[in-house]
């Protein structure tokens, strides 16, 4: 396989810094699991909160997080305090050029402890049916809510994106995102 070829028709980084007042840069990020791939590329939940967008990077350097197969995954910002937060932005993935991946449903929930969460906001994430330009950004979705202080904030997939023409038995299928980024009221 020729990965440059690859590398070539993915989007070119883009200038995009993360937003600033964004509480959710380079914070603490678990996930109960992640996509490794049979050659070992691995795609952990910290690439949420690096500030790297468009689904950029390279063998052993992506800058998304991917769900295992078979799930639409899950994961959890910690803010380090209890924060009164208002706005999240995500901006989804497509899996480079496989276009699938990226979160549908979600469930947005909150907690002081990260033991007991309450959900906030529930929705869908738009597909991101096409490769960007060179230079040009996935769209990033911004969800407002009433203020809420918390410490720890989750995302669960409840459902994601299956790649259009893989047969609906095919196991390589599971949620991811590019970025997250939160932000006060």
């Amino acid at each position: 396989m020729d990965l440059g070829d690859s590398a070539r028709q993915l989007p070119k980084p883009s200038e995009r810094k993360a937003a600033q007042g964004n509480l959710a840069a380079g914070k603490p990020i678990s996930s109960p699991a992640w996509y490794v791939g049979v050659h070992g590329n691995s795609f952990p939940a910290d690439n949420l909160t690096d500030g790297r967008f468009n689904d950029t990077g390279s063998p052993g350097d992506w800058s998304f997080w991917l769900a295992p197969n078979g799930d639409s995954g899950e994961f959890t910002v910690d803010l380090l305090d209890d924060l009164l937060i208002g706005r999240i932005e995500l901006q989804n993935t497509r899996n480079r050029t496989y276009g699938d991946r990226g979160f549908r449903e979600i469930s947005i929930q909150v907690s002081s402890d990260n033991q007991s969460f309450r959900e906030i906001f529930r929705g869908e994430l738009q597909r991101i049916v096409d490769l960007q330009s060179p230079g040009v950004d996935f769209p990033i979705e911004s969800i407002r809510f009433d203020p809420v202080s918390t410490r720890y904030l989750k995302v669960v997939g409840l459902t994601h994106y299956r790649k259009l023409d893989r047969p609906l038995t095919s196991p390589n299928e599971g949620g991811g995102l590019n970025e997250i980024q939160v932000f006060a009221p």
